[in-house]
């Protein structure tokens, strides 16, 4: 049986919550899922904060990161942006359908785009949309985005990854050339295309009423874990980094090595004119997050 859902939230901790517990809400069929995050940075499950984002851009800028449950590449999100999703049991998943789904919705807008072999949509050679995929325990879903109108200097800034020195292993995104949907097609929205999207679900699905979903009701049960920045930070491969820091004592050259998000050998220098004991810094920093701003308080204590 159909379902649409649709999400009014623009906390990208909640919208995944919910991606989750709709994917693991036993049905038959094939859901379909709309959703929006405002001014977050968005990481596939295996891959390293530090290589993919500017984190001291982003918390300049007040935006959130967020990982996902699947692989793939770092994607910025704002109003201008469109998620999707498509839920349904394993065996039942047809991305290839999927697709052309979203195609002939674009279609009826008047864009016209074609498939990549990178999981991408493209017009004329360029992306405005990128797509994953997930499964377990026989439940499976398949999203992506749709940019209709991006901030593309911040989406820019925000991936780019800070200078922080890595030697690390993990999964990298490859820049791709990308478009936004509205230089195509000026009067377009991201209203219009949601439309147009379950517009084409229910051609393909039959009919489904749209589901507003109410998060003060029905709070997804995994929330707690996609605001947790042992999740958000910590699950990626080991590595090990450097980077300067200022802090009220002086500038301090950090080097360590770090393993699921927390810090397991530290190495300090610094220029401070105090006297201080940087091996009880070192050793007071073991365990600790790698987060700049919770190595700049433990400096500071």
């Amino acid at each position: 049986m159909g379902r649409i859902i649709v999400s009014k939230e623009t906390d990208p901790y909640l919208n995944l919550a919910l991606e989750e517990e709709l994917l693991f809400t036993p049905h038959e069929g094939t859901w379909l899922y709309l959703w929006q995050n405002q001014n977050t940075v968005v990481i596939g499950r295996n891959q390293n904060p530090y290589m993919e984002c500017d984190p001291g851009y982003m918390s300049r800028k007040k935006m959130k990161l967020a990982r996902r449950l699947s692989g793939g590449g770092a994607v910025y999100h704002d109003l201008g942006n469109l998620n999707y999703t498509f839920l349904c049991r394993e065996e039942e998943m047809d991305a290839k359908s999927q697709t052309r789904l979203i195609s002939q919705a674009l279609l009826s807008l008047g864009i016209q785009c074609c498939f990549s072999g990178r999981n991408d949509l493209l017009y004329d050679g360029r992306k405005f949309s990128g797509q994953a995929y997930y499964s377990e325990d026989g439940f499976s879903y398949h999203h992506g985005t749709i940019m209709i109108d991006l901030d593309m200097e911040v989406m820019e800034k925000a991936l780019t990854p800070s200078r922080l020195k890595l030697d690390a292993k993990g999964i990298s995104s490859v820049r791709s050339r990308v478009v936004n949907l509205k230089s195509i097609c000026p009067a377009i929205t991201a209203e219009a295309v949601a439309d147009s999207l379950i517009k084409c679900y229910r051609e393909s699905f039959g009919p489904a009423a749209v589901e507003i979903w109410d998060f003060k009701e029905r709070l997804p049960s995994s929330s707690a874990k996609y605001r947790d920045p042992e999740w958000n930070l910590g699950k990626c491969p080991s590595y090990e980094a450097s980077m300067d820091i200022a802090a009220a004592k002086g500038i301090f050259r950090l080097k360590v090595r770090v393993e699921n998000g927390l810090i397991a050998e530290a190495a300090l220098s610094s220029d401070s004119l105090e006297g201080l004991e940087l091996h009880k810094l070192e050793q007071g920093l073991i365990g600790c997050l790698f987060e700049e701003e919770q190595v700049r308080r433990h400096l500071n204590s």
